[in-house]
């Protein structure tokens, strides 16, 4: 049941960031379009803009996943959502035949990534404020 969910997990991560890259491709293929063309179509920079913010959300989403799991006491399913996103040189050894040099990795690449993606967005939240 552990190495399903695992897999499941790996999956899920994996096209999430492969949607990362192809709504954040596309909106700037059509951010230089509109540019290099000079059209003034509002909604295709609405379309645009939009995927870029659905990109931005998933991207934020990713980042926080991993911390997430850990808070719900699950860090095999970090360790797959940390495989499936290739931030890092994960091995896709199941949690439970990792070393406890590398379920320290996750555990350390798990808060780091969550941290530094909580950070940026307190840190957007306060420019957006300020200005």
């Amino acid at each position: 049941m552990k190495q399903k969910s695992e897999i499941k997990t790996r999956k899920i991560s994996r096209n999430i960031i492969i949607g990362i890259y192809t709504l954040f491709f596309i909106s700037a293929g059509i951010g230089g379009v509109i540019k290099a063309l000079g059209l003034m179509w509002k909604p295709l920079e609405v379309f645009g803009v939009t995927l870029f913010a659905l990109s931005a959300l998933l991207l934020l989403t990713s980042g926080l996943t991993p911390g997430a799991l850990l808070i719900l006491q699950t860090p095999w399913l970090a360790h797959a959502w940390l495989q499936g996103a290739r931030l890092f040189d994960f091995s896709y050894t199941p949690w439970d035949e990792l070393s406890s040099s590398r379920k320290i990795n996750t555990y350390f690449y798990s808060i780091l990534i969550s941290t530094l993606t909580l950070v940026g967005i307190i840190e957007l939240t306060i420019q957006a404020v300020r200005k």
